[in-house]
């Protein structure tokens, strides 16, 4: 039995599958389907998902309450196959995933890196929960919710927006960055590539525990004093694993004039038994 690797999960997206579990007893269920979030995401209007619906509701002639009583139905209608994987509550016992639930969280994921987001939230749970082939789809799509539609919503900044990534820089000006340990030699060097005109993007690899997060937040630190280079944004990202290359190819992290990019890109070998989990900060 594996465990959902917590770190590919945006706040709300954690709240939400910690939130499911009085749904699953409701319906009597062992694990946890698409059909139950989505029941959740539309009678929450605290996530992004349930904000997105309003959105398509108004804009399509569909009413929520309608979908929910649907929603409803089909999370009492349909058993999940176990994944085998679960997601560590926060009261430290364990949710069930269905094996259809690991393809929404899948397909989230990568939805999350095509809108140049990291962190898998509800809106992107609720776009690949249209997608063809998981049990969801028919349902969404007869409202009007299609994975073009939702596309064009996370597109949209004012439906998209949330934070992707700690802003170290402004923990640092706030006073609530962790000290760090410097090290002066490897810290001029990056300054010294991060001051070029163009094309300073900077790949930090190696193996846990070597230093490349400590010497970001040194960097972040420098920022905050006014001392390291200008038009940059310190934090620490996370793909998928495999999506290393991916993300190379497709140009994650890469700095180009006049933009503002997270340039520190390194990554953390998954290890047996997690989900997702290579790290890019």
């Amino acid at each position: 039995m594996g465990t959902l690797n917590p770190t590919i999960l945006a706040p709300e997206m954690s709240k939400a599958l910690n939130a499911t579990r009085p749904l699953r007893q409701r319906f009597n269920k062992t694990v946890l389907t698409p059909e139950i979030l989505l029941y959740l995401f539309v009678t929450s209007p605290d996530l992004d998902a349930n904000r997105v619906l309003q959105r398509l509701a108004a804009e399509r002639g569909f009413k929520l309450d309608e979908m929910a009583r649907t929603a409803q139905t089909m999370a009492e209608m349909r058993d999940g196959r176990n994944a085998s994987l679960d997601f560590q509550g926060d009261d430290g016992r364990p949710v069930a995933l269905s094996d259809e639930m690991i393809v929404v969280l899948d397909e989230g994921h990568a939805i999350a890196q095509a809108a140049g987001e990291i962190y898998v939230g509800t809106a992107h749970a609720l776009a690949a929960m249209s997608q063809r082939g998981v049990s969801t789809a028919a349902m969404l799509q007869r409202y009007g919710i299609t994975p073009a539609a939702m596309t064009n919503l996370l597109a949209d900044a004012a439906v998209a927006r949330r934070v992707t990534s700690p802003d170290w820089v402004a923990q640092a000006k706030a006073g609530e960055l962790a000290p760090v340990f410097h090290r002066g030699d490897l810290l001029r060097d990056l300054l010294s590539l991060l001051a070029l005109a163009e094309n300073r993007h900077v790949i930090l690899v190696g193996p846990a525990g070597v230093g490349k997060r400590s010497l970001v937040r040194s960097l972040a630190l420098l920022i905050a004093e006014g001392k390291g280079p200008p038009d940059l944004e310190v934090g620490h990202h996370h793909c998928g694993d495999g999506a290393a290359r991916r993300c190379r190819q497709s140009g994650a992290g890469r700095g180009q004039t006049g933009q503002r990019r997270h340039p520190f890109l390194a990554r953390r070998p998954a290890l047996p038994g997690q989900f997702l989990d290579a790290e890019f900060p």
